[in-house]
């Protein structure tokens, strides 16, 4: 019965541990991820359709940095529908005018890669 509870007990813990990583890790990585890398590509693939950025561009932005997983889940459509589209965009025009190099643009390509798989954990979870 003992080693019953401390596996209960281990089990809620390790719980709990995925909770406040997911708070005091992934949420604040994915904010500056998407405000020092993916934002602006989003704007500049939105200039180069002649559209307005979209609303939820910078929506997605005030759900990161509240830390609220049910507040970011909302804006998983439109990441995937529009905005990924746009970031992918934006990143090809900086390489087509030479303001980025290739090794640049995989790397914020791999950062955008990566925040679309959290996107898709948080959804799991």
């Amino acid at each position: 019965m003992k080693k019953l509870l401390n596996v209960v007990a281990l089990l809620l813990v390790m719980g709990c541990t995925g909770i406040k990583v997911r708070e005091n890790v992934q949420m604040p990585t994915m904010a500056a991820a998407y405000e020092a890398v993916i934002q602006p590509h989003i704007e500049r693939g939105a200039l180069v359709h002649g559209i307005a950025v979209p609303s939820s561009a910078g929506a997605l932005l005030t759900a990161l940095q509240s830390g609220q997983r049910s507040q970011v889940v909302h804006f998983v459509p439109a990441w995937r529908s529009r905005l990924r589209v746009l970031f992918m965009d934006g990143l090809k025009e900086r390489v087509r005018v030479g303001e980025l190099g290739r090794q640049g643009a995989l790397i914020m390509a791999d950062t955008a890669l990566r925040f679309d798989v959290n996107m898709s954990l948080l959804v799991a979870r």
